[in-house]
Order: structure tokens, then sequence, then C-alpha cells
């Protein structure tokens, strides 16, 4: 790579693992991941059991014919309700993030889409945190001249995490509404609702996740790269350019089968990018004393520590590195709220790899749209440098994405709630402007690999912490499936 200068039973305190990444393997039936969930047994997800913050309802102002605090109902959308976009504002949305073809615009029409979050359980909060930037998204499209979009929400959280019955109900929810296209977190709730969607044609898309081993299904999508490989070779890439003399690292991440896979993964990205890999540092999930991690870590004397770790784990690992001895660079894949109130001043100088989105420091003006009305709609969640999170602004991007592509079917006179002719439209052109990357009025790009049914390119970034602020360092595209285009430093 060229450098260019220029999810088990949910951890007690809060804090989600919000980067997610299906470890089923391709002998695990649908049939199984039912009757496993069902039975209250925790899935292996994006290397973590599903564990997720403490939950509650945002404060978004929308009228709902149904309880969206049980996740059943249509919300109607009230364009206002985050207060009105000034015109500069208006014209800066359009020209970034709407129709390529503002012929069709979907003005005036009234359109169904599915939603599928867990409102309840302790999952509650990717709900929140994914919902609300949906609801954004469909607040500013209808200022904008676009479609009215009906967000129909259903709820697949239970005690227990995720239950895949009712996400087959939302599944039928949806197509007796007459929605064409749906949106879902949770890799479209553990892959219960993939048949659905393919079975009724309903385009159906997971801006929360990675494709993993649900890639090539029918009518499913994920808007996200390949967590956590991209991640770990951009990082090594940047230990390679800002540390020339770095020639080992070390792996840390949660013991057990469960994990074996992210972790062995992410072992083999770090020797593809040519840094030797001393050995791995592993406890279970929830722990929160990692000393016996740090005793491993100084024995084996890397120059070089990747946190594959998220969410309360990561955070609890980061709470005690000030104090650990260790004074090696660490690089993480995951940034929020949450995971600072518990690491604290642990995060100091930590470098971050994650999509390219800060809200403090915004690199477009799309990105600087987003963060000013999310924060003054949404004041129930935590006020923070990493709110928004990353998540909240995919979702947020999801909704324009879900308008280009209605404008295209409109453009070939087909119908918007026909989900074969929306899903043609994707693979058409499977190119979007993102509110990830970019600089000033240009957005990024993502790019769908049309076989996968995943991002083949979206825009990551290599953060750092000083004065508890991150700081943008580098960026570049993920590509494939461990790889990262030429890095670009900041």
């Amino acid at each position: 790579m060229r450098i260019s200068q220029t999810d088990s039973p949910a951890p007690k305190d809060s804090g989600a693992s919000l980067n997610a990444h299906s470890l089923f393997t391709s002998d695990l039936s649908r049939r199984a991941v039912l009757r496993y969930s069902a039975g209250g047994i925790a899935l292996a997800w994006g290397g973590m059991l599903l564990t997720a913050c403490g939950g509650g309802s945002s404060s978004g102002s929308t009228s709902a014919s149904g309880s969206n605090s049980a996740g059943g109902g249509v919300e109607k959308v009230n364009p206002s309700a985050s207060g009105p976009l000034t015109s500069a504002e208006k014209q800066t949305l359009l020209s970034m993030g709407g129709p390529s073809n503002k012929k069709f615009m979907a003005s005036g029409v009234t359109w169904n889409i599915g939603a599928a979050f867990p409102f309840s359980g302790p999952y509650a909060y990717y709900q929140t945190i994914e919902g609300d930037g949906l609801k954004l998204a469909a607040q500013h499209i209808a200022q904008l001249g676009g479609p009215m979009m009906n967000l129909n929400f259903q709820n697949f959280g239970s005690t227990s995490g995720v239950d895949t019955q009712k996400a087959v109900q939302a599944m039928l929810a949806f197509h007796d509404q007459g929605a064409g296209v749906a949106v879902s977190g949770i890799q479209a709730a553990l892959g219960a609702l993939i048949p659905g969607a393919g079975r009724d044609k309903i385009l159906l898309i997971d801006a929360g996740a990675g494709v993993g081993t649900f890639a090539g299904k029918d009518y499913y999508y994920a808007l996200r790269n390949n967590y956590p490989l991209n991640n770990v070779t951009l990082a090594c890439e940047h230990v390679k350019s800002t540390t020339p003399s770095a020639r080992t690292a070390v792996v840390v991440y949660n013991s057990g089968a469960a994990f074996a896979p992210v972790l062995d993964g992410s072992v083999t990205a770090v020797k593809a990018a040519g840094l030797q890999v001393t050995g791995t540092a592993t406890q279970p999930l929830g722990t929160t004393d990692w000393a016996d991690s740090f005793a491993s870590i100084r024995s084996q004397n890397p120059d070089v520590i990747v946190l594959v770790l998220n969410g309360n784990d990561g955070a609890y690992f980061l709470k005690q590195l000030p104090t650990s001895g260790l004074k090696q660079p660490v690089y993480t894949f995951s940034y929020s709220a949450p995971q600072q109130t518990i690491a604290g001043a642990g995060f100091e100088g930590v470098y971050v790899v994650q999509e390219a989105f800060l809200p403090d420091a915004p690199t477009n003006d799309w990105q600087k749209i987003f963060t000013k009305y999310y924060r003054e709609e949404f004041t129930d969640q935590a006020s923070s440098s990493s709110t928004p999170f990353n998540l909240s602004a995919n979702y947020y991007g999801l909704g324009f994405l879900l308008w280009e592509l209605a404008s295209r079917v409109l453009a070939t006179k087909g119908d918007i709630n026909d989900g074969a002719a929306l899903q043609k439209a994707l693979t058409g052109n499977p190119t979007f402007p993102s509110i990830f990357g970019g600089s000033g009025t240009t957005p990024g790009q993502i790019k769908f690999d049309v076989s996968s049914h995943g991002l083949g390119a979206v825009p990551l970034a290599v953060f750092q912490l000083k004065n508890q602020s991150p700081q943008l360092l580098a960026v570049a595209d993920a590509q494939g499936s461990t790889g990262a285009s030429t890095m670009v430093k900041k």
C-alpha cells in the first residue's frame, strides 16, 4: 500500500458492541438460529456475544399510529420536527446526497418503509442510535421535496437479546403494509428477516453490519465494511507509515470458540499487512479486570497492540491501560460515548479506526448539517464528542440512499413499492454518495459488491484521542475482504 502525504448475558454496565459482523458458520441453519435464540442462548456477533447499552427511547418528535415504545406501528414523519433547514442547507443536502436525477424527486409521494429494530430488552440502545438516524433522514428528505417516508417500526427485541420469531413477524407486517423496502439492525435480526425478504421480494438493507456469512442472499444488503478485518489492515498500514521501526504486534480479543473466527481472521490480517504477531491476549466476554492480559502483553513486548475488543470489554481494557505499564501504541475500532464514560483517561492517545466521521471534526458539509440537527433533536442522548455515533450517521445516509433508489425507479416509470425494481436499481449502479469521508461540498463514496451484497468500498479513517477529543490523522477506503486503498495522511 502506497502512502501519499497531504454480544452471552449483557454486562451490567452500559456500553454496546456497536460494530457487528456475523460469526455464523455456513452450516448454521436458520432453523438452528431460531431454536438457539428462542432458548435464550446468546449468539456470536461481531466477535461479541450480543451486548448492548441500556435502552431508552429517543425524544424525536413524530406522530405515530401505534405504540412506538413497544416498537410497533407506523410513524408518520413530521418534516419540521427537527427544525426547518435553511435554504443553504437544503441546497447542500440536495447537491451532496439528493437524487442524481432531480426530475424524479418523488415529491408528494407517501412511501411505506419497514424498519425492524430491538425496541425492548438489553439491545434497545441500537434502536435509539440507529432508528434516530433514519428518522432524521426522513424529516430532512421531506423538507427537501422528497417522499413522505412512513416508517413501520417493528420490535424484535427480547429479554435475551433478539427474538428471531418477532423478526419473522416483522417481515410479515412489512409485506402486509405493501412495503417494497425495509431497514434493519442486528444483521437482519440474526438472519431471520432474510427468508421473508426473498420470499416477498422486499429489498432489505442493514446499515449496522457487514454482510458476513449471509453474503449473496437475494434482496439482503449490508451497508458496512468488512469489520474488523478492513480496520485491522488500515491500522497496520498506519503503524508502518508512522512508526517504521515497528515489526511486531499482539492481538487482544475475547476467548472462547465463539470468538475464534474473528480472532484468527484478525491475526491473519496483521500478518498479511507485514507485521509479525507475537501472540494473542484473550479473556472471556464481560471481563472487567484485564491484569492477566496486561502481564501477557508485557512478556511478549510487542511494538503495537491491536485491540479488537469493543463495547464494555474494550472500555475496561483502556480504563486500566494507564496503570498497566504498557507504553506501546494501541489501535482499536470502536469509540462511543458509553465507552468513553467507562474508559475515561484511558482513551488518551489511543488510535481509533472506523468510518470516516467525527461529529466535532467534520470532513464535509453533509456531516456538519447532520450533526447539528441530530444533537438538537435527540437531546436525551449523552453529550459527547462521539455523539452522534458513526452508526447514527450511517442510518441517516441510508435514508438518502433509499431516496436515490426511489428516484431511479421512478425514472423508469416503475413502482417504488416494488422490491424487485429497487434491487435492480441498486445492482444496476451500485455506487452512491456517502456521508462518510469527502471534503467540503464533495461527499464520500460507497460501492456495493453486487456479488457479496456487502460494501466493496467505504471511507475509513484513523483518529487519535488527544485531550479526550478525537483528531483525524488519515483516511482510506476499505476494499475487498481485508484490504484498504491508498491511505492519505492528514
